[in-house]
């Protein structure tokens, strides 16, 4: 009886241990699952924050997705943009270079208009020497002289003064032709030709009416009559002076081999003085050629003054 007792008063001093073993792990689980309680909130709250956090990393990411998006668009539009600028360029390259053929092309064009244009005007001024001039002296042929006659009547008409022309014609001149041939009679037509300009002024004008007679045209003479005829009459001798001298021909015989040959000739000039108040030229060149002519027949080589025509 008194085993039991103590076995049973043993069994429960276990239980107590056990019971109190039991209540110490009920602690610990409740301790432990309130620490799991925390730590799943604390969790719950984590995963809250990392789901909000994640939603507004998902919200830039496709705010960056789409300026990337846009941004990707606007390249798109601006390689464009430059594409249509480069082909547009290209064709701004192209006319220019077209541009530049043509200018090019135009510069060749003018060139060769100067030129034709340059040419025209040699063609021109030549027919105009011819027209006016003699082919061998270059003198003013009767044309011409004429135009210079008609425009010093009409100076003289205002300025009232006198103008002088001498009417020439060689003597002795035809033997050269006999003796040498036309090319001799031509060089010394071309020497008194160039004597007769070194007598005069530049103002003054010499022609040629033809073979060997030439006219000296001399202008702004003094008002007074018997100055002016003092004046010309200075002139008409020394260019008769001039014309006496010898002319020393350089010629070329059939061997062409150069000969010197020297030829004497003078001249006989009929001179009239004129003011503005005469009929033509035509008179003045008729009274002078007729006082050119006595001249001849008084012997030669020497000056006879026409009547001044009124």
């Amino acid at each position: 009886m008194e085993n039991s007792i103590e076995v049973q008063a043993s069994l429960n001093v276990e239980l107590n241990k056990l019971s109190s073993a039991n209540k110490e792990l009920a602690l610990k689980v409740a301790e432990q699952a309130r620490e799991a309680a925390h730590s799943i909130i604390a969790t719950k709250r984590l995963a809250i924050e990392l789901i909000a956090v994640n939603k507004e990393l998902s919200h830039q990411i496709e705010e960056r997705v789409k300026q990337s998006v846009e941004l990707v668009n606007a390249n798109k539009e601006l390689a464009f943009q430059n594409e249509e600028k480069a082909n547009r360029v290209a064709e701004l390259v192209i006319a220019d270079e077209e541009k530049a053929k043509r200018a090019a092309e135009l510069v060749i064009l003018n060139e060769e208009l100067a030129f034709q244009i340059k040419q025209s005007e040699i063609q021109h001024e030549e027919i105009l020497q011819l027209s006016l001039h003699d082919a061998l002296t270059k003198l003013a042929n009767r044309l011409l002289l004429q135009d210079r006659l008609a425009f010093t009547l009409a100076a003289n008409h205002r300025s009232t003064c006198h103008g002088a022309l001498l009417f020439i014609d060689l003597d002795n001149f035809k033997p050269v032709n006999d003796l040498y041939g036309h090319y001799a009679g031509d060089l010394v037509l071309i020497e008194v030709a160039n004597r007769l300009n070194s007598s005069v002024r530049l103002v003054d004008t010499v022609a040629r009416l033809g073979g060997d007679e030439f006219v000296v045209l001399i202008t702004e003479l003094k008002q007074d009559q018997v100055m002016a005829k003092t004046y010309a009459l200075a002139i008409a001798e020394e260019i008769r002076l001039s014309l006496a001298q010898p002319y020393i021909l350089q010629l070329k015989d059939d061997h062409q081999q150069t000969q010197t040959v020297e030829h004497h000739c003078t001249a006989s000039i009929g001179v009239i003085l004129f003011d503005g108040n005469v009929g033509s030229g035509d008179e003045i060149l008729d009274h002078a050629d007729k006082a050119m002519y006595r001249a001849k027949e008084a012997g030669r080589n020497r000056i006879e003054f026409a009547q001044e025509v009124k």
